[in-house]
Formats: C-alpha cells, structure tokens, sequence
C-alpha cells in the first residue's frame, strides 16, 4: 500500500505544464556550455515555436542529447563542431573512433538514456495558445531588458568574434550538419 502511494507521489511529481518543460529545457541547454543567459530567453523562444504537441519530447530528448555529446568533444578535445568537423566525422574508420571511447564517454551515455527514460515519464500538460504566447512575449521582454542595456558591448562583441555562435549548443551543430549536407551531399544547383 505504501509502495502504491509513492508510486502515485511520484507520478504527480512528474507532472510539468508544456510552458515550464520548454523552459526548463532553455536553461538546461544553455547551462550545459554556452554562458551567456541571454540565450535562455533566445532558447525559450526558439523551443515554444518548435515544440509542439507531439514532437516536444522527442525534439527534447535529440537537444539534450546532442547538447550533451556536443559539449564532451567540445570541452576534451578543444575542438569547435563544424561542417568541416562533420566531413571528419564522417571520414573515421573504426580504428580513431574507437581511441576516442573511455570511462567518461561511457558515463555520459548512461547519463543520457536516464535522461531519455525521465523525459519518456514526464507528463506534460497542455498549456492554452494564451499562455503560450504570453510566455514568448515574456521571454522577448526578458531578452530586451538584458540585451538592450548592454547594447554596445554585445553588438561589437558579437561582430568581432563571430566564432562564439560555434559554440550555442546544440543549435549550430545541427546548422553544421545543414552546411555539411549543403558542401558535400546535395548536388550542385544549375
């Protein structure tokens, strides 16, 4: 009996609204490498347009992961995630990739199937269209309350050192694999 009401405990624990999932899930990607906080509001909106009904905890559980695994390679090998780094991928034999496994490689992969199964047993409640678009207006607000004070040191920042959007994980990465497919699978345009 006490075990059925830690059962049910939890499973109301488990319990987040769609609003607070996306959320949470801007602060984790941005906590995980990119220092900056004002891409949690960039985030915030990025993922309450893409997040929809049936595809949150999928796209959730191919950020993080990929967030996760991206920030490792980033962070041991002081490499940056490219299109050119995606041709080098690609072009491993088994031999390299298999130099490249150790303990923690490991440990982040268990890291991320727990992940995975917590993201598969959340619930997330449906928020209405209202709040939904009353939280991107927020994050829009909290993005212009941080970013406009500081507007002359993030506009020259950001212009003189481009490279710093290599590392918005995990979102360039994927822009990465675009301009990969773009260099050296699509076909030439004519």
């Amino acid at each position: 009996m006490v075990f059925k009401k830690n059962i049910i405990a939890l499973k109301a624990m488990l319990k987040l609204s769609n609003t607070a999932f996306i959320f949470l899930n801007a602060i984790l990607l941005t906590l995980l490498h990119f220092k900056l906080f004002l891409f949690i509001a960039i985030k915030n909106i990025i993922l309450s347009l893409i997040f929809i009904k049936y595809l949150t905890k999928i796209f959730s559980i191919l950020f993080i992961i990929s967030a996760i695994f991206c920030v490792y390679f980033m962070s041991s090998y002081g490499i940056l995630i490219d299109s050119d780094m995606i041709l080098n991928v690609m072009q491993t034999d088994t031999r390299e990739a298999s130099e490249l496994f150790n303990s923690t490689l490991v440990f982040l992969s268990v890291v991320s199937i727990v992940w995975c199964i917590f993201v598969i047993k959340l619930e997330i409640t449906k928020d209405s269209l209202s709040r939904r678009i009353l939280t991107s207006f927020f994050s829009l607000v909290l993005l212009l309350v941080i970013f406009l004070p500081f507007t002359r040191t993030y506009i020259p920042f950001f212009r003189n050192y481009n490279i710093v959007r290599m590392y918005n994980t995990p979102f360039y990465q994927f822009y990465a694999i675009y301009r990969y497919y773009q260099r050296f699978i699509a076909p030439p345009r004519t």
